[in-house]
């Protein structure tokens, strides 16, 4: 990348998310923006911030093609393709509807806790002292 320039208004808008943002991600964004501004290099600045310079390519470029959008939506990770989260909302409420429930009572198969079953979860426990086999300590 040759030239990148930002207007007065990018420019402070971006100065004004460096004081005020806690994001991580977006401050490294503008960070980078601001110093490619300032002249700096793709590659100087990919070394400050521990990318490669695609990367930084990448966010000019994103931010270049965003302009119709809000500063904050032009430094922001774009939408992710992928399969999206299928539990999301669905395990916290079976988790507190269980939580409290007597094992017993929970269709395992298995009456309580003993060392056979904790030998059998995390290996190693002997089932008649509860002690494992190979570190003497108890669990």
């Amino acid at each position: 990348m040759t030239f990148f320039a930002l207007n007065q208004k990018e420019r402070s808008s971006l100065e004004q998310v460096v004081r005020n943002t806690a994001d991580a991600r977006s401050l490294r964004r503008t960070q980078a923006l601001l110093w490619l501004d300032e002249g700096e290099s793709a590659t100087e600045v990919a070394d400050w911030l521990c990318v490669s310079r695609s990367v930084i390519y990448k966010w000019v470029s994103q931010f270049q093609e965003r302009s119709e959008l809000d500063t904050w939506a032009r430094i922001s990770d774009g939408a992710r393709s992928g399969r999206p989260r299928t539990a999301h909302g669905i395990i916290d409420p079976l988790i507190d509807e269980m939580i409290d429930l007597d094992p017993s009572r929970s269709g395992l198969p298995f009456d309580g806790v003993d060392g056979s079953i904790v030998g059998a979860v995390f290996g190693g426990v002997s089932s008649d002292n509860g002690l494992c086999s190979e570190c003497s300590f108890s669990h």
